[in-house]
């Protein structure tokens, strides 16, 4: 009889340092559009690192409900594939009643015909954020699109339906959700733009990453290393690690946890005995308490020598 093993640990996360974090980024984003010719908002992306990654391909992508919709119908774009002899049913339904953001709906063979040059392909890439395909076809679109969709992670996600109503329901499912490929030992997937409410991106970074160690295949699902959080020009945030984690105790007192990061301290065995941290003292002085520290002792150690 095979012996069960014991669900993993819930991930633990703090929104209120979720908080801090997207709020940096948030502010070094605005740093950068002061400095770019053309402002935009840039996305945050979370970052779960594992020890290692699946044994074999893992052909759907991770779908990550979140609490507040990362797809934005004023900024974002989605294009749904579907069958040919589905393509005017499905284009009539959406134009007596449109889904926000589904701005174009592509049949298989118009695929073969207008999108078989490499140019035509990377055009359409670059001219929608979000790509669904009935998954009935998935397999015959995925080799039609080639490396320039898969060698992005940007493969169209499959989706289950049989009927018009059923065609609604699951691409206004998709849209409220986000989606992470698992191709390798790091999922990421994006929880919004830097201009939304903190608090927002908050819980969906936390919601998110809870989300997706929890749709990871159970070969996987303990071996959750780390989680950061990060736009694409910033370095990553971390929020989640283990107790020696020296950059994620170092960001806790930054952001003013100071008691989260003693008690990691202690318990990874950290830290110089006898070096006293006083609450709310600013970090600069405490790293020049900790060097004078480290200085007496090693004049102590030359004297006893």
């Amino acid at each position: 009889r095979p012996r069960l093993r014991a669900p993993p640990p819930a991930m633990q996360l703090d929104v209120e340092l979720a908080r801090r974090a997207v709020a940096a980024l948030a502010t070094h984003d605005r740093r950068q559009q002061a400095e770019s010719l053309a402002p935009l908002p840039s996305p945050i992306s979370v970052q779960i690192t594992l020890r290692h990654g699946p044994a074999a391909p893992v052909k759907r992508p991770l779908r990550i409900p979140l609490p507040h919709s990362p797809f934005s119908p004023e900024d974002d774009s989605a294009c749904l594939f579907v069958r040919t002899d589905d393509v005017e049913t499905v284009r009539e339904t959406l134009k007596r009643r449109p889904i926000d953001g589904l701005d174009k709906v592509v049949g298989m063979t118009q695929v073969r015909k207008e999108y078989e040059r490499f140019a035509a392909r990377k055009k359409l890439l670059a001219e929608h954020t979000l790509f669904l395909c009935d998954d009935r076809i998935a397999t015959y679109l995925h080799n039609s699109l080639g490396q320039v969709f898969s060698g992005k992670n940007r493969k169209p996600v499959p989706l289950k339906f049989r009927s018009m109503a059923q065609m609604r329901s699951a691409v206004e499912r998709a849209l409220a959700c986000a989606h992470a490929p698992l191709v390798g030992p790091l999922v990421s997937f994006k929880v919004g733009r830097a201009d939304l409410p903190p608090q927002e991106l908050a819980e969906n970074v936390v919601a998110g990453a809870r989300a997706a160690a929890e749709a990871l295949p159970s070969a996987l699902r303990a071996a959750v290393v780390a989680v950061h959080v990060k736009t694409p020009e910033s370095f990553a945030i971390p929020l989640h690690g283990t107790a020696d984690d020296a950059t994620l105790r170092l960001f806790r007192r930054m952001a003013g946890d100071e008691r989260a990061a003693a008690a990691e301290g202690r318990g990874g065995g950290a830290g110089k005995a006898g070096t006293k941290k006083r609450k709310g003292a600013p970090a600069a002085q405490q790293r020049q308490e900790e060097a004078h520290q480290e200085k007496k002792e090693e004049e102590e150690e030359e004297e006893m020598d």
